[in-house]
């Protein structure tokens, strides 16, 4: 049993730096990479979070693994890398996990995988300026990547709607956009009525829907509020975006907070969406009568200032780098007192994941995995 540090009963420490992580239907267990190109998968004791216990570990990727996403319909696991390749994990009667490698055809890295809401396919995001969507072929028994085209830069991040036929995906060319993803083999065409005059390109796949290009700096996160006629992306300049689709032609409300960029965006309901990412402080945004606005820092600690003044991490490097050169001190000593911020996540955050609408959890590359519960955070 591997013992995890802990600061508070929901602060898991798994290792220097959790890139990202997903958990299985019943969260017992969690993938998580140790910013490396292995996958560990624990028993999550769901009583104490400091005492997790190391089931397995995966080792195929020969780079970084860049994102994990764990399917609650075929309890598959997927990853993909920054060595081009995507791996299906398959469970096995003994315990062990198979990994069987997708051909993604991409020449550059893999950088975010998403499993569609029914799980029978995946999308994956690249630095070839294209998105694979991948679904299995039984009569072949391989999985078999079409292409989603028309970005002009490396595509950082995707979500499924949730009629699992259309995609959001946010890249380096500054653009939010919004395709179809639908292939004839695998979806149905039941729903046509909902989005057919919105859409009427709804069921060509690959055909690009709809582009927004109100963020002014790489689209780090995207995603759809439960309900599907709603959506988010955040921007490195420091803006979150909303999509309303409830209208008929697409709107957006674009916020810019002030603060540093998000990285993550996700939705616990149609009108509550959660983000964060730089100030890895949890920030809620809530639906009012002119739309989304801020509401509050969901991390009081770190809302609150008490005490002395904390030394952000550049004046600590200055106070340093003074140091040394103006007093003679050895600035590797000087280093050993860190500098600890208010917030329970003590860097950059890596990865969101909605476990409910009162429920998230974040990873970071302070090395922690936490839990966040509204109920007891809006008290």
């Amino acid at each position: 049993c591997r013992t995890l540090q802990t600061t508070t009963m929901s602060e898991s420490r798994l290792s220097r730096c959790v890139s990202c992580f997903a958990f299985n239907k019943d969260r017992t267990q969690c993938a998580v990479s140790p910013n490396d190109n292995t996958i560990e998968i624990y028993q999550v004791n769901s009583e104490d979070n400091g005492k997790w216990k190391l089931l397995h570990k995966l080792e195929e990727h020969d780079s970084f693994v860049a994102d994990i996403d764990w399917s609650p319909v075929t309890n598959l696991i997927v990853s993909a890398g920054h060595d081009r390749n995507a791996y299906v994990w398959t469970p096995q009667q003994d315990g062990s996990w198979k990994p069987t490698l997708v051909i993604l055809r991409i020449n550059r890295a893999a950088n975010a995988v998403r499993w569609s809401p029914n799980g029978d396919k995946f999308a994956v995001c690249s630095g070839a300026k294209v998105v694979p969507i991948c679904h299995y072929e039984s009569q072949n028994d391989w999985w078999v990547s079409k292409m989603i085209k028309k970005h002009k830069s490396t595509v950082l991040s995707v979500s499924w709607h949730p009629n699992n036929k259309f995609i959001l995906t946010g890249g380096c060319d500054f653009r939010c956009r919004l395709f179809s993803a639908f292939i004839e083999e695998v979806d149905g065409t039941d729903d046509a009525a909902a989005f057919g005059s919105i859409f009427p390109d709804q069921f060509k796949f690959g055909s690009l829907l709809a582009e927004f290009d109100q963020a002014r700096g790489w689209v780090e996160s995207v995603a759809w509020a439960p309900g599907g006629y709603r959506g988010a992306f955040v921007g490195h300049d420091a803006s979150i975006n909303f999509i309303d689709l409830s209208a008929g032609q697409p709107q957006v409300q674009r916020i810019d907070h002030g603060g540093l960029p998000f990285t993550q965006v996700g939705f616990l309901s149609d009108d509550y969406a959660i983000a964060i990412g730089h100030e890895p402080n949890p920030m809620l945004f809530s639906m009012g009568s002119n739309g989304f606005e801020f509401s509050t820092k969901l991390d009081k600690k770190g809302s609150k200032s008490s005490g002395p003044k904390k030394t952000s991490r550049f004046g600590a490097a200055k106070d340093i780098f003074m140091k040394a050169t103006s007093q003679a001190l050895d600035s590797k000593k000087s280093q050993a007192t860190e500098t600890t911020l208010d917030t329970r996540h003590q860097n950059q955050v890596t990865m969101l994941r909605v476990l409910d609408d009162s429920r998230f959890a974040t990873s970071g590359h302070d090395g922690r995995v936490l839990f966040w519960n509204m109920a007891e955070l809006m008290k």
